[in-house]
């Protein structure tokens, strides 16, 4: 990573972003690299000083080990060559937590001379209420280091379709795989639709949850324990 980043020094950015678990890329699922390391650590200390060189930001994905467990995080290191923040990813994939990674809470946004910057560490684009709550916070710039390159996902983040002023969120969940297949294969339904949380459920548009329910019924289907609509006050925590 260091000899990347001083050939990225030559095109004087502002930021370098790494992928997800850059410093682990490569080694073996029981290498014990996977436990991490402490932050600051051997890690930050060398990209920070490649960081000061070249006066820019780093941003580099790796597992940090810290008194409570390890967590697959994202580093923000300054122009200083200083750590500036840490960010914990808060969906890890099955296989990170059989491992032992475990679950960050929040979607900081930190403060930078180019304007406030969040982070968004793979699987994290399919959950909405993330984008929500770096907004909320005033996020300009959201970083990616992931393993993924998101696809269409991206888009749904950067075309604004994420309300950052809702305060209450309707969701509706289809725990029966054909009633599930119903809905997502309906013209009717789907435009009081957006931003689904993974497969399901989907997240319904602010206003629309009468004339969802009228749509629904003309396809034959009623709210009930296959079709489950329920509305959360704690969308901006990330919980629903």
């Amino acid at each position: 990573m260091v000899a990347y980043l001083h050939k990225a020094g030559a095109y004087q950015p502002d930021f370098v972003c790494f992928t997800e678990v850059a410093r682990e890329l490569g080694t073996p699922g029981d290498s014990e690299a996977w436990k991490g390391e402490p932050i600051p650590g051997p890690t930050t200390d060398a990209l920070g000083g490649v960081a000061r060189k070249y006066h820019t930001h780093v941003i580099v994905g790796m597992q940090q080990r810290d008194g409570v467990g390890t967590f697959n995080a994202a580093v923000l290191i300054g122009r200083d060559g200083k750590v500036k923040s840490v960010y914990h990813k808060t969906q890890p994939m099955t296989g990170e937590m059989e491992r032992g990674t475990l679950p960050g809470t929040k979607a900081p946004v930190w403060e930078t001379d180019c304007g406030p910057v969040g982070m968004c560490i793979c699987l994290y684009l399919k959950f909405p209420e993330v984008a929500m709550m770096l907004a909320r916070a005033g996020a300009r710039v959201v970083f990616f280091p992931s393993m993924f390159h998101g696809g269409s996902r991206l888009g749904a983040w950067g075309g604004g379709r994420f309300d950052a002023n809702i305060e209450s969120v309707t969701v509706l969940h289809c725990p029966i795989p054909r009633v599930f297949s119903t809905i997502a294969r309906s013209r009717a339904v789907k435009p009081y639709l957006r931003g689904q949380l993974g497969q399901n459920p989907w997240v319904v548009k602010s206003g629309k949850v009468e004339v969802l329910r009228a749509e629904l019924r003309w396809l034959g289907l009623e709210i009930s324990d296959e079709l489950i609509l329920s509305t959360s006050e704690n969308y901006s925590e990330g919980r629903l």
